[in-house]
């Protein structure tokens, strides 16, 4: 049985790669940090693993501090289980607000996470992402950094500048992880908060739709207008379901536009066919889609998923497009804090992205499955029914 020390648990992919590690029979220790609202590290482990085993405990730290903020009495017993460390711990803003922090986390938290695993652990596992490069140049190479890149964000920055911490500063053996755009069952906080990625795409429409029905329904001069529009609400004979038509809806999309999902289910079986064998360490292994899926297609499915119809696209080049979310941001204010930082993400749609993935396939690591519009409708599905429906 192996052990393993966890950062980032409480997230996303640490919250699959956790509950993977304990269907292995493992020993699993997560870092937490005391909840904001006064819930306290154990009543926040049952919160997010309800149903977990005794073989899965948590420690009071946080990583922006020495040692993690844990005791030596902590320090020495996670050390005597040896345990390979997994570092998912990161600040996921793009938000420019608070770079500080953003840098406090992502690189100053990485540092110390490697010191400690240094000195208490076997094996250092970092999660970085595949756009730790910033805008892409040709092939985006699985070794090493890219010199001089141009980023496009500070959280572009603050994961290249840990990848480096990760590189320069390990003593032990490593390898770093670089995902794309991890898709899966959103947790209920996810779903219902999430800022980041595809979520926030989901969100944006999710609310649009709710913002029109809301008029539709109210029977004033906004009602009017979108009914002269042609705009209605039915109930579908065969699914027996609310639908809405919106005629007069172009909505913009960026020409061969392509987004590098893969679902988390493919992450977490890759890291965990790395942990059978003893990999070379020190190696950068990517983990997304050598086919992804176009941003019409994903926007197409979830369209049908939140029942919208008559919607027609706009192929339009990339200022065009950004232009098209700029007028959404202002013309439909229950979207605004949505449309604000969907603009962030609009260069992983338009960017044309070529990773090399020949440490993965040498590693073992199959491509990942099709993006189907049944996988994808399971997601979104799952996020619209924790939101509330449509």
């Amino acid at each position: 049985m192996k052990a393993h020390f966890v950062t980032g648990a409480s997230g996303f992919l640490g919250r699959h790669l956790v509950q993977a590690l304990l269907l292995r029979g493992d020993r699993v220790i997560i870092l937490l940090r005391e909840g904001k609202d006064g819930i306290g590290a154990s009543e926040k482990l049952r919160k997010i693993f309800p149903d977990a085993p005794e073989r899965l405990t948590c420690r009071v730290g946080d990583i922006t501090e020495k040692d993690l903020g844990l005791s030596e009495k902590d320090c020495k017993e996670i050390a005597a289980l040896h345990p390979e460390l997994w570092h998912l711990a990161a600040d996921l803003s793009f938000d420019t607000r608070d770079q500080a922090g953003i840098f406090r986390t992502n690189v100053e938290g990485t540092k110390n996470v490697v010191r400690f695993a240094n000195e208490h652990a076997v094996r250092f596992w970092h999660m970085s992402t595949a756009y730790v490069q910033g805008k892409p140049h040709g092939v985006i190479k699985e070794d090493g950094l890219t010199p001089s890149p141009i980023f496009r964000n500070h959280y572009e920055e603050t994961k290249y500048k840990a990848e480096d911490v990760v590189r320069n500063e390990a003593k032990i053996p490593f390898l770093v992880l670089r995902p794309s755009i991890v898709l899966g069952d959103a947790y209920r906080e996810k779903a219902l908060g999430c800022a980041f990625g595809y979520y926030r795409y989901l969100h944006i429409i999710h609310r649009f739709r709710a913002w029109i029905v809301r008029i539709l329904r109210a029977g004033r001069v906004g009602c009017l207008l979108f009914r002269l529009l042609g705009t209605r609400e039915y109930t579908e004979v065969a699914t027996n379901e609310t639908t809405l038509s919106i005629p007069w809806l172009f909505l913009p999309e960026p020409h061969h536009g392509k987004v590098n999902v893969v679902p988390v289910s493919y992450v977490v079986n890759a890291v965990l066919s790395l942990l059978e064998r003893n990999h070379a360490p020190g190696t950068t292994l990517h983990l997304v889609h050598d086919n992804p899926p176009t941003y019409k297609f994903l926007l197409d499915v979830l369209l049908s998923d939140l029942r919208i119809r008559g919607v027609h696209h706009l192929p339009v080049p990339i200022k065009v497009f950004t232009a098209g979310f700029r007028f959404l941001h202002a013309l439909v204010p229950p979207v605004r804090v949505y449309s604000r930082s969907a603009l962030w993400y609009v260069p992983y749609i338009d960017d044309v992205y070529s990773f090399e993935t020949t440490q993965s396939r040498r590693a073992g690591i199959p491509p990942p499955p099709k993006i189907t519009k049944e996988y994808m409708s399971r997601v979104n599905i799952s996020a619209i029914e924790t939101i509330g429906g449509g």
